[in-house]
């Protein structure tokens, strides 16, 4: 596609030093700015476009190398969560993630929920919530 353009460009520019009519030779100039405008603007739309997958390519990498780092685990209470693998780098506090985030290559840290004085003591189990995709699961 830019290398069509450029070729366009050049014969353009070569058929202008042959024209010895000066109004037909404003007519290819104008023509031949056009042209450089709509190449440096598909070239601007390109180099967007690279800088985009090279992002997302940088965030895919970071995210595999981040990965490695948990392993599936269960809780207590039966819940399938990602868990911080002991000993890994850098340290961090032991700490989950939600399985279902994780699996859409994000990390999100499961939160304990907060519980008031009545439902405590009816011994219902810790539930923990995932505030990205909102998951409440048994810990």
């Amino acid at each position: 596609m830019a290398m069509g353009a450029f070729k366009s460009l050049m014969d353009s520019a070569k058929a202008l030093k042959d024209m010895n009519d000066a109004h037909v030779r404003h007519g290819a100039v104008i023509e031949l700015q056009e042209k450089i405008f709509a190449a440096q603007a598909t070239q601007t739309a390109l180099l967007e476009q690279v800088g985009e997958l090279e992002k997302e390519v940088a965030d895919f990498e970071a995210w595999e190398a981040d990965k490695q780092r948990y392993e599936m685990s269960t809780t207590k209470g039966g819940s399938i969560v990602y868990r911080l693998k002991p000993g890994v780098q850098p340290a961090e506090p032991t700490h989950d993630i939600c399985a279902t985030c994780y699996q859409r290559r994000r990390k999100s840290i499961l939160q304990p929920m907060q519980t008031n004085a009545v439902t405590s003591t009816l011994a219902k189990p810790n539930r923990v919530r995932c505030f990205e995709c909102k998951a409440e699961l048994v810990a």
